[in-house]
């Protein structure tokens, strides 16, 4: 069997698109190997940031128990200035009563010794 002019024409048609396809072929394969290294170099990019993001939520939370023990602690003082207010309150109340036994025991001094004094004058 000879090739003809028709088979000739269609068999350079054939090679020249399955050189088409190859060049396409090759862009595809050379885009493709540039798109996974691009996810390659973001996914390492999200690493990082994920990383960054967990030692973000540590500080966080670290912060978060230190205002907790922070917020106790203010609890525990408020509480200790109540009793402490209490105290003084009943100090000043004990001061107050101590004073008046001592006005009210000077005063019976008094009388007790100007009456001393006048017994003793009479007899």
């Amino acid at each position: 069997m000879f090739l003809t002019f028709k088979h000739c024409s269609l068999y350079r048609s054939l090679e020249s698109d399955l050189a088409r396809l190859k060049e396409d072929q090759i862009k595809r394969s050379t885009a493709y190997e540039k798109q996974i290294r691009d996810h390659k170099d973001s996914d390492g990019d999200y690493q990082k940031l994920i990383k960054s993001l967990g030692n973000e939520k540590a500080v966080l939370s670290a912060a978060v128990e230190a205002r907790d023990s922070k917020l106790i602690r203010m609890d525990e003082l408020k509480q200790e200035v109540h009793s402490l207010k209490e105290k003084v309150e009943k100090d000043r109340k004990v001061q107050s009563q101590m004073v008046s036994a001592r006005n009210d025991t000077t005063s019976v001094l008094f009388i007790l010794f100007t009456g001393t004094e006048r017994c003793a004058s009479i007899s």
